[in-house]
Parts: C-alpha cells; sequence; structure tokens
C-alpha cells in the first residue's frame, strides 16, 4: 500500500502527520509535495523495506521543514542487506548503513535548503 498524492492535497499547514500502522511499502512521488509545514512524520510499524527506502528518501528530501522521521518497526530497520538469511551479525552491510545514508541525504538536502533534519529509530 502507499500514500497517494489525492489524500494529502489539502494538508498545506500540517506539521505532523502520524502514517504509524497503516500498512505502507513507501511514500509515493508527490505524496506529501503539498505538505510545506511538515516537520514530523512518523512511519512506525509500516512495511518500508530497504529497496523502497531510497525511493521513500527522495520524497521526503523535498520536504523542507522536515525535522524528525521515525522508522522503528519497519523493515528497513532490522534485516541485514546482502546475506540471504536476513540475520546474520557478520554480513558487512546492514540495513542500519542504508538508514543512516538515507538520514544523510535528508539532511544534506536540508542543509541546501537552510534546516536540518534528524533520523529517530
Amino acid at each position: 500500500s502507499t500514500l497517494d498524492p489525492r489524500e494529502t492535497k489539502m494538508l498545506k499547514s500540517l506539521e505532523y502527520l502520524n502514517l504509524a500502522l497503516n500498512n505502507l511499502t513507501t511514500v509515493t512521488r508527490g505524496s506529501l509535495c503539498r505538505c510545506e509545514f511538515l516537520n514530523k512524520l512518523d512511519l512506525t510499524l509500516n512495511f518500508v523495506d530497504v529497496d523502497e527506502l531510497e525511493r521513500t528518501v527522495d520524497e521526503l528530501a523535498t520536504l523542507r521543514s522536515l525535522r524528525e522521521l521515525f522508522l522503528l518497526g519497519n523493515p528497513c530497520m532490522y534485516s541485514d542487506v546482502g546475506d540471504g538469511a536476513g540475520s546474520s551479525s557478520n554480513s558487512s552491510s546492514s540495513s542500519n548503513d542504508v538508514v543512516g545514508k538515507a538520514a544523510e541525504a535528508l539532511q544534506a538536502s536540508n542543509a541546501d535548503n537552510g534546516t536540518s533534519s534528524e533520523k529517530k529509530q
């Protein structure tokens, strides 16, 4: 399931959006672009996996006011990448590395816009 742009077009002044427990897999292109003042987004306990994380981050990078992003309980936070088993502690590339890179991308985007961002786990 994805967030449709038609569902958020009237939310320009929204500052906090709680989408926890909504079975979302990604935030689609344009779905939050009209939320100009959104500074806190909670995607806790959805189904955002590592493969969809980059697409989601690309969309969130357009939000100049975004300061807090909550991803706790999503597959992208817990599964290892590239080991095939999903639980090996010997994997050199984990999903937390991907999430860390995503947070850095959001911070860089917001720094370019004169704001800052932080990632919450």
